[in-house]
């Protein structure tokens, strides 16, 4: 044996095939990704989900990415669900602001349907 890991002698017993006869097989082991893991009880390798990376801003840090433009947009605005985010807003100061929450990013969809912030904007926001 070459002392090589990847290979391994085998008997096989195959139509046609002695059972005396040893055949030498690569065994081929594409490494994990994040996307994969391998289960110790069915031995087999099983897709996984990755975990969302964690995005979480301080309520000051996320008002902060505002222009002070944006801001007197948001407080011009007539739209009901935008006065409902500033009046929000301030509620949240002792707490975090999780950039992947679908609450924030439906904000943002509406910052943006009203024209207060352009995709790009909302994209650096997010960011």
């Amino acid at each position: 044996m070459s002392g090589n890991d990847w290979d391994e002698v085998v008997a096989g017993v195959f139509e046609g095939l002695r059972a005396s006869d040893e055949y030498r097989v690569r065994r081929v082991v594409t490494p994990l990704d994040s996307t994969h893991a391998w289960d110790a009880a069915t031995h087999s390798v099983i897709s996984a989900i990755a975990p969302t990376p964690l995005r979480q801003l301080s309520v000051f840090e996320f008002a902060n990415r505002f222009t002070g433009a944006e801001i007197a947009a948001m407080q011009a605005s007539s739209s009901n669900g935008v006065k409902k985010f500033l009046f929000m807003l301030p509620l949240a100061n002792a707490q975090t602001i999780d950039l992947n929450s679908q609450v924030i990013v439906n904000v943002m969809v509406l910052l943006v349907s009203q024209g207060i912030l352009s995709q790009a904007r909302s994209d650096a926001i997010l960011s």
